[in-house]
């Protein structure tokens, strides 16, 4: 692939624009982004109506794999552009940011949260997940800010770090008897609608074109043989969109437009369940 060659991608949630961000980056020039929401206008707030896996109030970000390490390495990664991130929206002017994320002070622009992650074992002991997990933090040099609950070194390092008061929140050892967990002070949660806000913003200032429209950038076919001969994409209001490469990150909807997937792909969902704590509460 080249520079110059037209890249179409379907989908404006957080592996679309993403991947349009990141392609710019690196010297794309001619990428568009089509999406039937418009994510922009909305700030891809689920409270506006926008329905997708990406436009989240938060999500959490853990570096807990087992023995997938790739992932590991892969959150390990983003922890350090989403500091960046961070950096970029305190030091940024009100004027030089996206409408979504405008009207907070400074302290609240933050995207990413490092608030550590406790992961409670219901049985006597660790589970063999966390066991891996641990080994290969311990391989990749960052065992050191894991914490479990049963290792008196880690209670220590965890004391003289500050994180000793989030190693037993619930007090399950006074009340059961037995706790088992590991907590990581690397993980964290994040604005999930707010970073895809984020993101886009800085995808059209880094040269990417989006097509936000209900009729305009809804999707309805994709065909290798178009009538110029290359990829189409074909829209609700009869366009043809024609180009090099497709990418297509369309979330639930990616099996609609790629019918071999159909039997490869589906939305799942599980439930979650969110406690907000006072801000008096300092101690937790």
């Amino acid at each position: 692939m080249y520079s110059s060659k037209d890249i179409l991608i379907v989908g404006s949630g957080a592996f679309g624009i993403s991947t349009a961000l990141w392609l710019a980056r690196t010297g794309y020039t001619d990428a568009t982004v089509l999406d039937m929401q418009d994510t922009a206008s909305k700030s891809y707030d689920p409270l506006l109506g926008v329905d997708s896996a990406s436009a989240d109030l938060n999500k959490i970000v853990r570096f807990s794999y087992g023995k997938e390490i790739e992932y590991q390495r892969l959150a390990t990664e983003s922890a350090i552009l989403w500091e960046a991130w961070n950096r970029e929206l305190e030091q940024a002017e009100e004027s030089e940011l996206p409408e979504g994320l405008k009207g907070r002070e400074k302290g609240e622009r933050k995207l990413w949260w490092n608030v550590g992650m406790l992961k409670m074992s219901s049985d006597d002991e660790l589970g063999e997940f966390e066991i891996e997990t641990l080994r290969n933090m311990e391989k990749e040099r960052i065992r050191e800010a894991q914490f479990r609950t049963d290792d008196e070194t880690d209670i220590q390092r965890a004391e003289s770090l500050g994180w000793a008061r989030k190693l037993d929140p619930c007090r399950r050892q006074k009340r059961f008897g037995t706790h088992k967990a590991v907590l990581n002070s690397t993980e964290g949660f994040l604005y999930a609608y707010r970073s895809c806000t984020w993101a886009l913003h800085l995808a059209r200032k880094s040269g990417v074109e989006t097509v936000l429209d209900p009729v305009k950038g809804r999707v309805v076919d994709i065909k290798p043989n178009g009538r110029e001969g290359g990829n189409a994409v074909y829209t609700a209001d009869g366009r043809e969109w024609s180009a090099d490469l497709i990418v297509v990150a369309g979330g639930g909807w990616t099996p609609s437009l790629i019918h071999e997937a159909q039997n490869l792909l589906e939305t799942t969902a599980g439930p979650v369940a969110m406690v907000k704590i006072p801000k008096d509460h300092q101690d937790l």
